[in-house]
């Protein structure tokens, strides 16, 4: 697709939503009814709304989620103005261990060590792109804030 064409697809997309700030807010009005749909859910948060009993899901009953799936790269590093460097290390050490990767699994997030159960296994996903986010932040903050505008 051209950036003309998928420019329109957002436009056309913001032109006929609602807009809610926050995805657990967000999660919980999906979950009352208020919305039939939600193009960007974190999903710990579905899946624990799951869990709960609402009535949501972001697999059908029948066949594969839409596709592709955008992940979002979370990380976990020690501030360079650490007073407790050595904690901080020693922390990261514990959350990139076996016991860790369980306890964030456990959580519904998707751990970093390989063999650990990921439920996007087997599904078309894309990770957003890190160094372009860095680098042209402003400008993507720029167009979403346009897009959004009077939303």
């Amino acid at each position: 697709k051209s950036q003309e064409e998928i420019d329109a697809l957002f436009a056309g997309l913001a032109a006929n939503s609602s807009v809610t700030k926050g995805h657990t807010a967000w999660s919980e009005l999906i979950s009352a009814g208020q919305f039939d749909v939600a193009l960007t859910q974190y999903l710990q948060t579905v899946e624990k709304s799951i869990a709960k009993g609402a009535p949501v899901a972001w697999r059908p009953t029948q066949g594969e989620p839409a596709q592709p799936i955008v992940l979002q790269a979370n990380g976990m590093a020690v501030m360079k103005d650490s007073q407790r460097p050595a904690t901080a290390t020693l922390f990261l050490d514990y959350a990139l261990s076996d016991e860790g990767q369980d306890i964030i699994v456990g959580e519904v997030l998707i751990g970093a060590l390989a063999g650990k159960d990921d439920p996007l296994e087997g599904l078309e996903v894309i990770p957003l792109p890190e160094d372009e986010l860095l680098s042209e932040g402003k400008e993507w903050d720029e167009r979403y804030a346009e897009l959004l505008a009077g939303k």
